[in-house]
């Protein structure tokens, strides 16, 4: 369990969160460390050392130690879901047990939510928990020794080539083209490309080296002859030369970066205007491009690779290189319009 001196670093960690910010926080949960390292850290009074691991306590905890480490949406959902337990089981998280947890996720099921719904919410849970394993505050997670539900796997949605060319007549300006071809060819997450800047593409080789914020790696994507032609007329439009460091794509009537929803609310647009008769949104596109460099000859591990899905063998992620050049020739090969 959790020593005295570590809840003294957590204490002082919690008490600090409001007035700093998070690369501080970081910077004093080192210093912390380092200054007490070798000190022994005892109660004045001869009783044993207790901590009152409220829930409160615990989620406190966890927002000052492991949010800042993830996505605001990840802590969102590692959150949600956990006081969706606790107004289950009512009980303290350091008592919950494997029977409160499958007890939990059975009456979640019975409210009408899929197997793949279910396990998702499991899989936060028990990331949950395992964060608190980690921080010594229970000593094993209980979500451990649960199966996952049995789950119908559907074919993986994509846009067949009429839907792509429908989806297109649904663009009313140079951007929204220049937003499809670019989602097309980098198969990036939406969340990712609110971070590319105008600069970061190489213009001339169609290369661009981003940074995958469920990977925490950079990886090579490119762009091919059309949807640099749509790129380029977008940034005429704006005024701006190739070496401009402003975001690749803003907002209308700013200069501020397309953030997520607005690229997730670009692409329902365009849908919409091209009466689709189908639900499109970004990611659907990345799975399109995935689709497609397996219709045209590749296969999974080229699509996994050209999309920067993580290795799941551990030896892999740390052992294959995958040089730019391979990742350029899945594009050239599988990716790029013909």
């Amino acid at each position: 369990m959790m020593t005295r001196k570590e809840q003294v670093i957590n204490d002082v960690l919690m008490a600090m969160r409001v007035h700093l910010t998070a690369q501080m926080m970081s910077i004093l949960q080192d210093v912390l460390t380092q200054a007490l390292y070798g000190v022994e850290v005892v109660e004045e009074q001869t009783a044993l050392a207790t901590q009152d691991m409220t829930n409160d306590y615990i989620i406190e905890l966890f927002n000052t130690k492991k949010a800042p480490k993830l996505s605001d949406r990840t802590a969102e959902q590692y959150l949600r879901h956990i006081n969706l337990l606790i107004d289950m089981v009512h009980k303290p998280l350091t008592q919950v047990t494997e029977n409160d947890v499958e007890y939990f996720l059975m009456k979640y099921r019975k409210k009408g939510n899929i197997s793949r719904t279910v396990n998702n919410c499991k899989r936060f849970i028990s990331a949950f928990f395992t964060w608190m394993r980690k921080s010594k505050l229970i000593t094993e997670n209980p979500c451990e020794n649960i199966d996952r539900f049995k789950e119908t796997r559907k074919p993986i949605e994509h846009l067949e080539p009429e839907q792509w060319e429908q989806l297109k007549t649904g663009c009313n300006s140079t951007r929204d083209r220049a937003l499809l071809e670019f989602l097309r060819c980098t198969a990036m997450r939406d969340g990712e490309v609110p971070a590319v800047r105008v600069c970061d593409v190489d213009w001339y080789d169609g290369k661009i080296v981003i940074f995958g914020h469920k990977t925490d790696r950079y990886r090579l994507v490119c762009i091919d002859r059309v949807a640099k032609e749509y790129l380029l007329k977008y940034l005429q439009e704006r005024g701006i030369n190739q070496s401009s460091r402003e975001p690749l794509f803003i907002a209308r009537g700013t200069h501020n970066a397309l953030k997520r929803t607005g690229i997730y609310n670009a692409v329902k647009s365009i849908a919409a205007r091209a009466k689709m008769d189908i639900n499109v949104y970004p990611h659907l596109i990345r799975k399109t491009t995935a689709t497609n460099i397996i219709k045209r000859g590749g296969d999974s591990e080229k699509a996994g690779d050209y999309l920067g899905h993580v290795e799941q063998n551990t030896a892999n992620q740390y052992y294959t290189y995958k040089s730019d050049d391979y990742i350029i020739n899945i594009f050239r090969s599988y990716v790029a319009a013909v």
